[in-house]
């Protein structure tokens, strides 16, 4: 497939992209909704992404050493999102359809069950509910974490959509941002002296 499709002059970097994200991210990425994703796992997901658009462009990591091109432009000319944020957004989106779910369903369940067991040692240092929180706490829920009431976030679908996005701005945020506009509004406008 890397010669074939990735590697072929012949194929637009479109029809590239295109076989990668339905081809290569489907298979790379199954079941990444339910990872505990620690930081050795998405360097080595980086890396491999890395590899596979210079793969597309037909570079190697010398030439793009040599007249400096970083991985980031590379990706942005070809309309992807990073490896991070495809794992992020995939995570908030499964969280998101399972909270919605009855609570008799099985996953739901799951989801909010505890065990009161002493993690023993050689355990995985992070588990998927402390994974969800610190991801949930990098797109702007900490409020909503605190309260305890970012379930209640993830039930109204549209705003769950913004939080999936990442554009996501929590109420308190907002109130402050609304009182400092009502502030400006009611300041006059400085003149400059003459």
């Amino acid at each position: 497939m890397t010669k074939r499709i990735f590697g072929d002059r012949q194929i637009s970097l479109v029809g590239k992209v295109v076989q990668f994200r339905s081809i290569v991210l489907g298979i790379l990425l199954y079941g990444s909704e339910t990872w505990t994703v620690t930081a050795a796992l998405r360097r080595r997901l980086r890396v491999f992404y890395a590899k596979c658009i210079r793969i597309m462009y037909g570079i190697t990591r010398n030439q793009q050493w040599k007249k400096r091109i970083s991985n980031e432009k590379l990706r942005e000319k070809l309309g992807l999102q990073s490896i991070d944020e495809i794992i992020d957004s995939r995570c908030l989106r499964w969280v998101g359809h399972v909270i919605r779910m009855n609570n008799d369903r099985l996953p739901k369940q799951i989801l909010n069950a505890w065990v009161p067991v002493v993690r023993r040692v050689g355990r995985p240092y992070k588990t998927y509910g402390q994974g969800l929180i610190e991801l949930l706490r990098n797109r702007g829920l900490e409020k909503e974490i605190q309260q305890k009431n970012w379930q209640k976030v993830a039930l109204d679908r549209d705003v769950w959509k913004t939080v999936v996005d990442g554009t996501y701005v929590s109420q308190a945020v907002a109130g402050t941002r609304a009182r400092i506009a009502r502030i400006n509004a009611l300041q006059p406008a400085c003149v400059a002296p003459k």
